[in-house]
């Protein structure tokens, strides 16, 4: 029984021929996102920096790692260190299409799940007390943050991918 875990032999003729096309999408992926990593850091593509902190919390799988309650206690955690901090995420699943959303000012939860997404909404209620960004374009929400709540940290949920913010 342990060898098989191991071990479970050669995959069936069909599962192979099913998923070897999956092998040359995943590469075109992995060199894209390579290039795009790349450019961005020599800087041939355009990176917006913030007049302040940028932290990113972010992780190599898409879901269920623990990401959000993650960025939460990070931004807790600033904020009880005497830094006025801002949540930006992405907004996945959001129904608004506003260029940007504040879903919390830290006093107040300002938008829906459906205006915001699940995650920002979530993340405003585990930190109640930092305001909470959604935009599409986390150099937007980050000018944003700074602008109306003078922040000195932005924390983004999910942004290991966004490589146009330092």
């Amino acid at each position: 029984m342990i060898r098989d875990l191991y071990d479970p032999g050669p995959e069936p003729r069909w599962k192979r021929i099913l998923l070897a096309p999956l092998g040359g999408v995943a590469r075109l992926y992995a060199a894209a996102a390579w290039l795009d990593r790349t450019l961005h850091h020599r800087r041939w593509l355009r990176v917006r920096r913030l007049p302040c902190r940028v932290v990113s919390v972010g992780g190599l799988t898409a879901g269920g790692a623990g990401k959000t309650p993650l960025t939460a206690w990070v931004a807790r955690s600033l904020r009880a260190q005497g830094h006025r901090v801002v949540i930006a995420s992405r907004g996945y699943g959001r129904s608004g299409r506003d260029r940007v959303v504040v879903v919390s000012d830290g006093r107040h939860v300002t938008s829906s799940a459906a205006e915001a997404g699940d995650e920002p909404f979530l993340l405003a209620a585990l930190a109640p007390d930092v305001p909470v960004i959604v935009s599409r374009d986390r150099g937007v929400a980050g000018l944003r943050a700074v602008s109306a709540f003078n922040a000195d940290a932005v924390v983004l949920d999910d942004g290991f991918h966004h490589h146009r913010l330092a």
